[in-house]
């Protein structure tokens, strides 16, 4: 299943590249909040004591917008001494109809082992600068678990609420996601995760900024995370 994931990706990527807009991404680790059982957080020499080790994002993602759809494609390599972490996502939107209502579905892999399956809908509010996205979703975390096919436990599927905003203000822009989900009937937990990526245009070509991330599982200590970046337009 990783060799097919691995052959589809390197096919579609051409396509997308010469269809969509398409950016590269790499983001040092600057800044972390204790992990449990730590008791300070630090950016002496750019890491953090709750995770001792450098840690590089590279990362390509590639938009395409339709009159009446909108795909993206985010392909993530975690690099650290504690070795290399993929993390793959894809989802597509598209409406039949006036209101700004796209129907969605999406599909995540964490490191090619863990695979997560999204569909629900999206509503847009449109800003002066920008824009904020509405997503309920049913989330399900079984697909090819264990697997060589796909299956999907029905004990594995949660709710899910995503909020998604976009913004350009010329001299900056803020992009930012909030997923909130509920346990499963399988024993899975809740949680939180956000991200918000602030990035100031240099040029046409390069941005620089942070990206901030937040994680919590109520249970467990809230973490926070802030990597320096910069973005490529490519």
């Amino acid at each position: 299943m990783k060799h097919i994931i691995s052959l589809a990706v390197a096919l579609l990527l051409p396509v997308a590249l010469a269809s969509g807009q398409a950016n590269l991404h790499i983001q040092q680790k600057f800044y972390s909040t204790p992990a449990p059982g730590t008791t300070s957080g630090t950016a002496s020499g750019g890491f953090s004591e709750s995770l001792t080790y450098p840690q590089t994002h590279i990362m390509v993602d590639i938009s395409k917008a339709g009159e009446n759809s909108f795909t993206y494609a985010l392909l993530s390599d975690d690099i650290s001494s504690q070795g290399n972490f993929a993390y793959i996502q894809l989802f597509h939107e598209h409406k039949f109809w006036e209101e700004p209502l796209f129907l969605h579905a999406e599909y995540r892999s964490y490191g090619l082992d863990s695979h997560c399956l999204y569909l629900g809908a999206a509503y847009d509010f449109f800003t002066q600068h920008g824009m904020i996205a509405i997503e309920p979703l049913l989330r399900n975390d079984s697909l090819f678990s264990g697997n060589r096919l796909p299956v999907l436990r029905a004990d594995a599927t949660s709710v899910q609420l995503s909020i998604v905003t976009g913004h350009d203000w010329g001299w900056c822009n803020l992009n930012s996601f909030t997923d909130l989900w509920s346990p499963s009937r399988g024993g899975g937990r809740a949680g939180w995760y956000s991200e918000a990526w602030l990035y100031f245009p240099l040029n046409d070509w390069l941005q620089l900024g942070t990206i901030s991330c937040f994680s919590w599982d109520f249970v467990s200590a809230a973490q926070l995370t802030v990597f320096l970046g910069a973005k490529f337009n490519l």
